[in-house]
């Protein structure tokens, strides 16, 4: 299968990068094709200007967007990777959302309400927590991260979302619990693929 993995944190040391790069290495290593499109090393701008949704409007997309739209044509499965940053993901994966996933590309209106058009695509979301998991459940902070981006974005533009992984409360983690999670990321691979 071709993966594709759009990754969302500054930082190479982060668990984030950890994550991604033990999920790379299973995916290779179980015969998939993966490509991957770090939002903050390729600095992919996530500002929708005035004048691109102008050109929008009449069908135009720019060059870096097609780029991107490319690269999501070719995945069987979309995979994304970030921190929960303020009860949502980082604002470079939303603006890469707000820009990529267009009018047109991801999904149409007509008279009988929206019509998603990534059918066939699947999703696989990994997402860290530094809250406790017992905040996280007291406030309702990762379901209602579920409903606005299962539902809300990957439902909506006629995407299966497999399986949302939140990896909770990670800054409370020792060295050895980490170990754990990064050997559950391994084995998704084969219980998903």
């Amino acid at each position: 299968m071709n993966h594709l993995i759009i990754y969302a944190h500054p930082s190479e040391d982060s668990f984030c990068n950890a994550v991604m790069q033990t999920y790379q290495e299973s995916l290779i290593k179980n015969n998939h094709q993966v490509k991957i499109r770090n939002l903050y090393a390729i600095k992919f701008d996530p500002v929708l200007s005035h004048s691109e949704l102008l050109d929008l409007e009449k069908g135009i997309i720019g060059p870096d967007v097609r780029q991107e739209q490319e690269f999501i044509e070719w995945a069987d499965v979309v995979n994304f990777i970030y921190p929960v940053w303020w009860s949502g993901m980082p604002a470079i994966l939303k603006g890469y959302i707000e820009r990529v996933f267009c009018e047109g590309f991801a999904y149409l209106h007509t008279e009988n309400g929206s019509m998603g058009l990534l059918t066939g695509k699947k999703v696989l979301i990994f997402s860290t927590t530094g809250n406790t998991e017992l905040y996280d459940k007291q406030h309702g902070i990762l379901e209602a991260v579920k409903i606005i981006e299962n539902n809300s974005i990957f439902d909506y533009c006629g995407m299966e979302v497999i399986k949302h992984k939140f990896i909770k409360g990670i800054t409370c983690k020792t060295y050895d619990e980490r170990l754990k999670i990064l050997e559950h990321v391994k084995r998704m691979v084969t219980r998903f693929f």
